[in-house]
């Protein structure tokens, strides 16, 4: 009878290492997937990010080089997506999308206004008019650049303002 006690514990016991050792290989097979999601969102999310500054670069680029560019930017309409597109080796907004960048990334360009108390030496009060906040100067456009993709968790948004040094000197 002690052997038969015998046997059935030890058939217990590799019931539970057995047990033990799939509950490892499975968690390290969980974990392991969850590192390559995480490895690949930051891919994503670096590669928009670097569209995303690319795109900044693009619209200095062409308010700079553009005699018209300042016209252009100040007439289009508040909130409304624009895109940029690299021709030859001149950039230039568009009103339609170019399609996605590697067949995964959107981006966006908006124009906003800019408001200031006064004039426009005081300094830049937001995007939205009212709290002291009555100066639309035509001379500074808030640029929004937002860059989406496909399966991504969030996407990149940069903001800056730009002014139109060139027409103020």
């Amino acid at each position: 009878m002690n052997a038969n006690y015998n046997k059935g514990i030890l058939l217990i016991e590799l019931v539970i290492s057995s047990a033990l050792i799939l509950l490892v290989f499975v968690s390290l097979f969980f974990l392991q997937s969850q590192l390559l999601r995480i490895k690949q969102d930051g891919i994503s999310k670096t590669k928009a990010t670097y569209y995303a500054e690319e795109a900044m670069e693009a619209i200095r680029y062409i308010r700079e080089h553009d005699p018209d560019a300042w016209a252009a930017i100040s007439i289009i309409p508040v909130s409304q997506d624009r895109w940029i597109q690299l021709s030859g080796n001149q950039w230039s907004f568009v009103s339609s999308s170019p399609g996605l960048l590697e067949s995964t990334y959107d981006r966006r360009v908006r124009f906003e206004k800019v408001y200031r108390v006064a004039d426009f030496d005081d300094p830049i009060c937001g995007s939205a008019q009212g709290a002291g906040c009555n100066y639309d100067d035509p001379g500074s456009r808030r640029v929004i650049v937002q860059v989406t993709w496909a399966g991504g968790t969030a996407g990149v948004t940069l903001e800056t303002i730009i002014t139109d040094w060139q027409g103020l000197l």
